[in-house]
Protein backbone atom coordinates (compact mmCIF):
# COMPACT_ATOMS: atom_id res chain seq x y z
CA UNK A 1 0.00 0.00 0.00
CA UNK A 2 3.25 1.99 1.11
CA UNK A 3 4.65 1.49 -2.30
CA UNK A 4 1.44 2.90 -4.38
CA UNK A 5 0.93 5.71 -2.81
CA UNK A 6 4.82 6.80 -3.26
CA UNK A 7 4.09 5.88 -6.94
CA UNK A 8 0.92 8.18 -6.92
CA UNK A 9 3.04 10.74 -5.29
CA UNK A 10 6.03 10.40 -8.09
CA UNK A 11 3.30 10.35 -10.86
CA UNK A 12 1.94 13.72 -9.37
CA UNK A 13 5.32 15.18 -9.38
CA UNK A 14 6.40 14.42 -12.55
CA UNK A 15 2.89 15.77 -13.94
CA UNK A 16 3.54 18.87 -12.63
CA UNK A 17 7.37 18.95 -13.66
CA UNK A 18 5.96 18.40 -17.45
CA UNK A 19 3.06 20.76 -16.75
CA UNK A 20 5.91 23.37 -15.89
CA UNK A 21 8.29 22.90 -18.79
CA UNK A 22 5.38 22.96 -21.24
CA UNK A 23 4.10 26.56 -19.68
CA UNK A 24 7.77 27.72 -20.09
CA UNK A 25 7.73 26.42 -23.56
CA UNK A 26 4.53 27.77 -24.13
CA UNK A 27 4.63 31.27 -22.61
CA UNK A 28 7.88 32.11 -25.15
CA UNK A 29 6.33 32.10 -28.68
CA UNK A 30 2.98 33.23 -29.85
CA UNK A 31 0.11 33.12 -27.33
CA UNK A 32 -3.90 32.78 -27.18
CA UNK A 33 -5.04 36.02 -25.61
CA UNK A 34 -8.06 36.45 -24.17
CA UNK A 35 -9.09 40.86 -23.27
CA UNK A 36 -11.97 41.37 -21.53
CA UNK A 37 -13.48 44.53 -21.75
CA UNK A 38 -13.90 47.26 -18.63
CA UNK A 39 -17.47 48.59 -18.94
CA UNK A 40 -17.03 51.55 -17.50
CA UNK A 41 -13.92 52.88 -19.29
CA UNK A 42 -15.49 51.46 -22.73
CA UNK A 43 -18.25 52.75 -24.63
CA UNK A 44 -20.54 52.35 -27.91
CA UNK A 45 -21.70 55.64 -29.32
CA UNK A 46 -21.59 56.81 -25.45
CA UNK A 47 -23.74 54.00 -24.06
CA UNK A 48 -21.48 50.81 -22.00
CA UNK A 49 -19.80 48.41 -23.76
CA UNK A 50 -19.36 44.91 -23.00
CA UNK A 51 -17.33 41.80 -24.56
CA UNK A 52 -14.53 40.28 -25.05
CA UNK A 53 -11.43 39.94 -27.49
CA UNK A 54 -9.51 37.22 -28.63
CA UNK A 55 -6.12 37.58 -29.57
CA UNK A 56 -3.59 35.71 -31.04
CA UNK A 57 0.52 37.49 -30.36
CA UNK A 58 3.20 38.08 -28.80
CA UNK A 59 3.45 36.95 -25.20
CA UNK A 60 5.61 39.23 -23.55
CA UNK A 61 5.65 42.92 -24.10
CA UNK A 62 7.04 44.94 -24.73
CA UNK A 63 7.59 43.75 -28.07
CA UNK A 64 11.64 44.12 -29.40
CA UNK A 65 10.97 44.95 -33.24
CA UNK A 66 7.93 44.88 -35.00
CA UNK A 67 5.38 41.71 -34.56
CA UNK A 68 2.37 40.59 -36.02
CA UNK A 69 -0.68 39.84 -34.19
CA UNK A 70 -4.52 38.63 -34.95
CA UNK A 71 -7.63 39.64 -33.79
CA UNK A 72 -9.17 35.97 -34.37
CA UNK A 73 -12.30 36.74 -31.65
CA UNK A 74 -14.33 39.44 -31.36
CA UNK A 75 -17.98 39.62 -29.22
CA UNK A 76 -18.83 43.12 -27.98
CA UNK A 77 -22.28 44.28 -27.13
CA UNK A 78 -23.69 47.43 -26.11
CA UNK A 79 -26.78 50.19 -26.87
CA UNK A 80 -28.46 47.31 -28.98
CA UNK A 81 -25.91 46.30 -31.01
CA UNK A 82 -23.51 43.53 -31.63
CA UNK A 83 -20.29 43.26 -33.22
CA UNK A 84 -18.04 40.68 -34.02
CA UNK A 85 -15.26 39.27 -35.82
CA UNK A 86 -16.43 37.91 -39.62
CA UNK A 87 -16.92 34.28 -39.24
CA UNK A 88 -16.18 33.43 -42.70
CA UNK A 89 -12.46 35.35 -42.64
CA UNK A 90 -9.83 33.25 -41.91
CA UNK A 91 -7.83 35.94 -40.79
CA UNK A 92 -9.96 38.69 -39.79
CA UNK A 93 -7.69 41.28 -37.84
CA UNK A 94 -4.25 40.70 -38.58
CA UNK A 95 -2.48 43.22 -37.54
CA UNK A 96 1.41 44.72 -36.59
CA UNK A 97 2.16 45.83 -32.66
CA UNK A 98 5.26 48.25 -32.69
CA UNK A 99 7.93 48.62 -29.85
CA UNK A 100 6.42 51.62 -29.11
CA UNK A 101 3.39 49.59 -27.73
CA UNK A 102 0.99 50.76 -30.94
CA UNK A 103 -0.48 48.80 -33.13
CA UNK A 104 -2.20 48.80 -36.57
CA UNK A 105 -4.91 46.68 -38.38
CA UNK A 106 -5.27 47.62 -41.49
CA UNK A 107 -8.40 46.09 -42.13
CA UNK A 108 -10.43 44.18 -39.30
CA UNK A 109 -13.55 42.18 -41.04
CA UNK A 110 -16.58 42.10 -38.67
CA UNK A 111 -20.13 41.37 -38.58
CA UNK A 112 -22.60 43.77 -36.97
CA UNK A 113 -26.05 42.89 -35.79
CA UNK A 114 -28.33 45.79 -34.96
CA UNK A 115 -31.34 44.61 -32.45
CA UNK A 116 -34.25 42.76 -34.29
CA UNK A 117 -32.37 43.67 -37.97
CA UNK A 118 -30.22 40.99 -40.02
CA UNK A 119 -26.90 40.96 -39.34
CA UNK A 120 -24.31 42.31 -42.38
CA UNK A 121 -20.60 42.19 -42.79
CA UNK A 122 -18.10 45.30 -42.50
CA UNK A 123 -15.02 46.04 -42.87
CA UNK A 124 -12.65 48.61 -40.44
CA UNK A 125 -10.01 50.63 -42.30
CA UNK A 126 -6.65 51.55 -40.46
CA UNK A 127 -7.40 50.65 -37.08
CA UNK A 128 -4.99 51.73 -34.24
CA UNK A 129 -4.38 51.82 -30.73
CA UNK A 130 -2.32 50.60 -28.14
CA UNK A 131 -1.55 47.57 -26.55
CA UNK A 132 0.72 47.75 -23.53
CA UNK A 133 1.44 46.36 -19.80
CA UNK A 134 -1.02 48.36 -17.33
CA UNK A 135 -1.59 47.95 -13.30
CA UNK A 136 -3.91 45.22 -14.06
CA UNK A 137 -1.92 43.26 -16.70
CA UNK A 138 -1.81 44.17 -20.34
CA UNK A 139 -4.55 46.73 -21.86
CA UNK A 140 -5.90 47.21 -25.19
CA UNK A 141 -6.99 50.82 -25.93
CA UNK A 142 -8.39 51.67 -29.66
CA UNK A 143 -11.37 54.07 -30.72
CA UNK A 144 -13.06 53.02 -34.17
CA UNK A 145 -16.44 53.79 -35.93
CA UNK A 146 -18.82 51.66 -37.11
CA UNK A 147 -21.40 52.22 -39.67
CA UNK A 148 -24.83 50.56 -38.08
CA UNK A 149 -26.80 51.87 -41.39
CA UNK A 150 -29.64 52.21 -38.97
CA UNK A 151 -28.81 54.61 -37.07
CA UNK A 152 -25.65 56.04 -38.71
CA UNK A 153 -22.22 56.01 -37.50
CA UNK A 154 -21.27 55.25 -33.77
CA UNK A 155 -18.06 55.43 -31.87
CA UNK A 156 -16.59 52.71 -30.44
CA UNK A 157 -14.14 53.13 -27.58
CA UNK A 158 -12.86 50.25 -26.07
CA UNK A 159 -10.14 49.24 -23.32
CA UNK A 160 -10.02 45.69 -22.62
CA UNK A 161 -7.48 43.88 -19.82
CA UNK A 162 -5.87 40.56 -20.64
CA UNK A 163 -5.05 39.49 -17.46
CA UNK A 164 -1.08 39.28 -16.04
CA UNK A 165 -0.98 34.99 -16.51
CA UNK A 166 0.18 32.68 -13.50
CA UNK A 167 3.85 31.76 -13.53
CA UNK A 168 4.24 28.29 -14.92
CA UNK A 169 6.37 26.68 -12.51
CA UNK A 170 4.45 28.45 -9.99
CA UNK A 171 1.40 26.62 -11.13
CA UNK A 172 3.36 23.13 -11.10
CA UNK A 173 4.48 24.02 -7.67
CA UNK A 174 0.62 24.56 -6.57
CA UNK A 175 -0.64 21.08 -8.56
CA UNK A 176 1.94 19.00 -7.00
CA UNK A 177 1.36 20.83 -3.19
CA UNK A 178 -2.33 19.44 -3.95
CA UNK A 179 -1.60 16.22 -5.29
CA UNK A 180 0.83 15.89 -2.40
CA UNK A 181 -2.12 16.61 -0.09
CA UNK A 182 -4.81 14.79 -1.51
CA UNK A 183 -2.32 11.81 -1.40
CA UNK A 184 -1.52 11.96 2.46
CA UNK A 185 -5.47 12.59 3.35
CA UNK A 186 -6.28 9.08 1.70
CA UNK A 187 -3.26 7.38 2.63
CA UNK A 188 -3.06 8.70 6.10
CA UNK A 189 -5.50 6.77 7.89
CA UNK A 190 -4.66 3.67 6.08
CA UNK A 191 -1.03 4.15 7.28
CA UNK A 192 -2.06 4.54 10.77
CA UNK A 193 -3.65 1.04 10.87
CA UNK A 194 -1.20 -0.91 9.17
CA UNK A 195 1.06 0.55 11.93
CA UNK A 196 -1.32 -0.31 14.31
CA UNK A 197 -1.87 -3.80 12.82
CA UNK A 198 2.06 -4.55 13.16
CA UNK A 199 2.22 -4.01 16.72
Amino acid sequence: MWSSSRAATHRALAAALVLGIWGVGASAGAAGLVARLDPARSSLGGAPLSGRILLEGPAALPVPAPSAFDVVGLALRGAGLAIATDPDSASPGLGVLRPDASFEIPFLFTRVTPAGASPFDQTLVDVIGTFAPCPEGRCIETQFEVDTLGSGVVLVSLLAVVPEPTPPILLALVVASLAIGTLRRRNGPRTARLRRTRR
